[in-house]
């Protein structure tokens, strides 16, 4: 769906609830201020015409208790999100709907859209018209910082530097979306990262092997960890890769032991998007061994640690 200036046609973002769900949902927001938003990467991709994988919704205030009660009465299974957020999630048949009250602080859906990681993540949609009998055709999309040109531009930044002072996780998260939208980080927001990554080792180890394996699900790994490579980002995760910058191999190779490591990641994903072009007479058994879940990641990883 390709936004009209600044409004999303309303009856696609109705058709993102089935309607028990959102029934359910116009049944608790009455209970409760106005303010409930569409938000985030679910805004973010019906921007891009994409199917969004998950709901997730911003309100004024209790947030786990809305979800609480959307629980109740979809109904759906409730699960806590975060120690300190005051968000909750609801799992029904084939709907995952997140609910979170605005982040920081913030009294405003734009207060909160500005506290965010990345400005194509910053936007949202008023829901509650649609709550009325007589919803409009068409909903404001709310776009403080301009999210939409990021997206023209296929462009991924910071919301601004405070964004990773909040959360340095928020750096390795912007390689991740560079690669998974095929988008490429801005200059200032490169320059950002090789200022602050340092900071990274406050984070638990874990969050950032996260990223990084979701990264390696696309096909944008090389060229990713190679920007990591440029901001010093990659090292700081992966140390133990510096050694091999500079190392020289035997005369057969052309190049010295790092780049060689991210020549070959490059070649397993040239491989991987079409392993016919190589393995034409065993492409049935390839499939199959390819298919199981995190197998790809794998193999990817072992490429560039071979």
């Amino acid at each position: 769906m390709k936004s009209d200036a600044q409004t999303i046609d309303a009856a696609r973002v109705r058709a993102l609830f089935p309607d028990p769900v959102f029934h359910a949902l116009t049944r608790v927001s009455d209970r409760y201020p106005a303010g409930v938003y569409l938000a985030g990467g679910t805004v973010r991709d019906l921007v891009l015409d994409r199917t969004p994988a998950d709901i997730d919704l911003t309100v004024s205030c209790h947030g786990r208790r809305r979800a609480r009660d959307l629980a109740r009465l979809a109904p759906g299974t409730f699960v806590p999100l975060g120690q300190e957020e005051d968000a909750g999630r609801v799992v029904m048949a084939g709907t995952i709907v997140d609910i979170a009250s605005f982040r920081g602080g913030a009294v405003t859906i734009e207060e909160d859209l500005r506290l965010r990681d990345l400005r194509v993540n910053a936007m949202a949609v008023p829901l509650d018209p649609l709550f009325r009998e007589s919803g409009p055709d068409r909903l404001p999309l709310i776009d403080p910082l301009a999210g939409q040109d990021d997206l023209a531009a296929g462009r991924v930044g910071f919301c601004s530097p405070r964004a990773i002072a909040d959360d340095p996780l928020r750096m390795v998260r912007l390689f991740r979306f560079a690669a998974v939208l095929g988008f490429r980080p801005g200059d200032e927001d490169l320059e950002l990262v090789a200022a602050n990554r340092a900071s990274l080792e406050r984070v638990a180890r874990e969050r950032v092997g996260h990223e990084l394996d979701l990264i390696m699900n696309t096909d944008q790994a090389r060229r990713n960890f190679s920007l990591m490579h440029r901001t010093g980002l990659l090292f700081t995760i992966i140390p133990e890769l510096e050694a091999g910058v500079g190392m020289d191999q035997p005369a057969s190779h052309h190049l010295d032991v790092f780049d060689h490591l991210l020549e070959a990641l490059a070649q397993m994903e040239r491989i991987l998007a079409d392993p016919g072009l190589f393995f034409a007479d065993t492409l049935d058994e390839i499939h199959r061994w390819l298919a199981p879940a995190g197998r790809v990641v794998g193999l990817k990883w072992a490429a560039l640690f071979h």
